[in-house]
């Protein structure tokens, strides 16, 4: 099991020409300075550990995943400070996501709606909007051709 500590980013990745993107917990122990971490803990969703392939051998836990409408939308939003094969990791996720919960996709845009109660929210809503149909708008956008290259690549392993 994989267990990564996350913290928000606020401000610049660099402090005095060094970077800043994590946080020392402890000696031993850091977290990752994460932009826009506030919409991963918005709505989360719950599941039971013996859902997850492969882990149903081990004990059940009740866990928080992000909201995958709050995932997608943080990805996108962080997306223009990427380097190209994050970039392209991210577009990758969220085309799986879209494709794994393709079901529920109609909820998952509604549940946007909790986002316009708070104007900082309801701005970073409309630039996902905006970076959304840049990204995602053609087959020939960076966001298919990226996914793609990654997901191919995968299953050429």
């Amino acid at each position: 099991m994989y267990v990564e500590f996350l913290t928000p980013l606020r401000g610049s990745e660099s402090k005095r020409g060094t970077s800043d993107i994590t946080q020392n917990i402890q000696s031993d122990l850091s977290a990752q300075k994460l932009r826009f971490l506030d919409l991963l803990l918005k709505n989360p969703w719950e599941m039971k550990t013996s859902s997850v392939p492969g882990l149903n051998g081990y004990p059940e836990l009740l866990v928080k995943i992000p909201h995958p409408g709050m995932f997608m939308m943080q990805k996108i939003l962080i997306s223009g400070r990427r380097t190209a094969k994050s970039r392209q990791k991210d577009f990758a996720y969220i085309y799986q996501t879209l494709a794994y919960l393709r079901n529920d996709l109609e909820t998952i845009a509604k549940d946007y709606e909790i986002l316009m109660d708070n104007p900082e929210w309801r701005k970073w809503y409309k630039r996902f909007i905006r970076l959304s149909k840049e990204i995602f708008n053609t087959a020939q956008g960076d966001g298919p051709i990226g996914a793609s290259e990654i997901l191919v690549r995968a299953t050429q392993k």
